[in-house]
Order: structure tokens, then sequence, then C-alpha cells
């Protein structure tokens, strides 16, 4: 559902820049016109696109390069931090880590075939242990990156609660120097990207899956006064494109997934969608 995801976001000018989901990178290089199909839902809005890959392969990383940038993209992201343990099976993703100087050589390469676009990274703390940090960060600043997007966690860490992200995020932010690094992990409020901005010193916060319950989240984040109810006219966009038009065809599946981010699954609105009696409160 990526297209009709970009073409809302667009239509509300909820955005101004994408960064896409990764693209994994496995056993060949996409056919022309299978990359641009992903890509182009990202670039119809006008706005700079970062394409994020993933690829253990260096020559089919390179190649898959050589595609994107005829495809008028702002950049590159290289994931090192998805912690799927299907993805890591074969060293992709967070598992990457535990070699910076493969990384580093991976990422020199890429810049080598890209002067005069953005190349980034997405890291995790580390692997198993943030003192990873220490290693991997100045493996990737020796490849000239732009910048650093940091999740707090490390791999083994997935998506647990953990009690010193905002210290890690911190140490990040040091050994980066003069390089930029966006923080990201659990940013689902204002608040949580004031916190982050103040107390870790990053240069940005990436939202992710905060978008998911908030698309208005980056304009709030911005300053924008936003009402409460306009998450009822993004349902409705997504539910009049899914509807009417066959290029955005959405199953009701979809739209009680987008019912349940946005409202949850006791509000009234996943309820009246679902059938689901609402849960009282005692």
């Amino acid at each position: 559902m990526i297209p009709l995801y970009c073409r809302v976001f667009h239509q509300l000018k909820l955005t101004d820049y994408w960064m896409t989901p990764f693209i994994r990178i496995s056993n060949s290089t996409f056919k022309d016109a299978a990359l641009k199909k992903i890509i182009t839902p990202f670039t119809a809005g006008g706005l700079p696109v970062i394409v994020q890959i993933m690829g253990r392969d260096t020559e089919l990383v390179l190649a898959t390069v050589e595609q994107l940038k005829a495809l008028d993209i702002a950049g590159i992201n290289l994931n090192f931090a998805c912690p799927s343990r299907k993805v890591m099976r074969k060293g992709n993703g967070g598992k990457a880590l535990l070699e910076p100087e493969n990384m580093a050589a991976l990422l020199d390469k890429i810049r080598q075939r890209l002067p005069n676009h953005s190349l980034s990274v997405k890291l995790r703390s580390g692997y198993s242990s943030a003192d990873e940090m220490e290693q991997i960060i100045p493996a990737c600043l020796s490849a000239d990156v732009d910048f650093i997007v940091m999740h707090y966690r490390t791999v083994t860490e997935l998506y647990l609660p953990v009690s010193n992200g905002i210290k890690r995020l911190r140490r990040a932010v040091e050994l980066s120097g003069t390089v930029p690094v966006i923080g990201s992990g659990d940013i689902f409020t204002v608040a949580d990207a004031e916190q982050m901005g103040q107390a870790a010193g990053v240069a940005g916060v990436i939202t992710a899956r905060g978008l998911l319950r908030d698309p208005w989240l980056i304009r709030r984040i911005q300053g924008e006064k936003i009402k409460t109810t306009d998450k009822e006219l993004v349902f409705k966009l997504f539910s009049e494109r899914g509807q009417s038009e066959s290029e955005f065809a959405c199953s009701r599946g979809y739209l009680l997934e987008l019912a349940r981010n946005l409202w949850g699954i006791n509000s009234h609105q996943f309820c009246q969608l679902s059938g689901r009696k609402i849960k009282e409160s005692k």
C-alpha cells in the first residue's frame, strides 16, 4: 500500500522529503522497470528522495546504485540496522555491524559511484553491546558519509525497552563529530522528539512508526498547530482513493490496520469499522 500512502502524504503536504523503506538486494539486481516502480510513488510528489538499500554482495549493491542514479534520487542510505533474523541470516542488516571494516569498504565504493549524491547509513548502537559504536561509527566516517541515522537499541535488543537510549545517542553524537546524527527509536509524539533532541543533541529525528499513529507528526514537531480531528481526514482520503482508483485499491483489512494505528483497537472508529464492541473502562 506504499503508493496510496505516498499519494495521500503528497496531497496533504505532510513531509518535505522521503527516506524509503529498505530495498533488499539479495541474489540479483532488479530490472530497471521493477526498480522504477518501487521508487516512483516517492518521487512522484516532486520531493527529494533518499533510497534506503540493504545488501552484502558488493557488485550487486553497486549495480543497483548505478540504476538508482538514473531515477532522479537525492541520495542513498545503506541499512545496517534491521534486526530481523531472516534478513540477518546471510549477514545483511544488523549482522553487518559485526564487521565494521567490511561496512567501510562497501560504503567507500558506493561513495566513489556517488560523488554528487547524499550518502548515509542507518545503524543500531551495536550488535550486542553499545560499546561497539566505538568501532562502528569511525568506520562509517572513514567513507565520508553525510549523516548517520542511529537507532539507540542494539540488534539483540530488538524493540525492547532500554533505559540508557539517550545516553547512547549522546555518545554517537560525540563520536560523529561534525557529521550529523539523526536519532531513531520510539518517536511517537512531539515530546518524544523534543526530549531526544535536547537530551542527546541529535540533529534531527526519524519518526518511522510514529507516522502510522499520527500522520501529522512531522508537522507537529516542526511547530504547526494541527487539530487531532485531522486524523479523520487522513482516513477518509485513504478510504476514498482505495475504493475509487484501481491503482490504489486497498482491502478492508488494510483499512482496519490503518484505523488501529490511528486510534487504537478500543477506539470508536476501529470498533465501528470492525464490528467489535467497545471495551468499557472499569
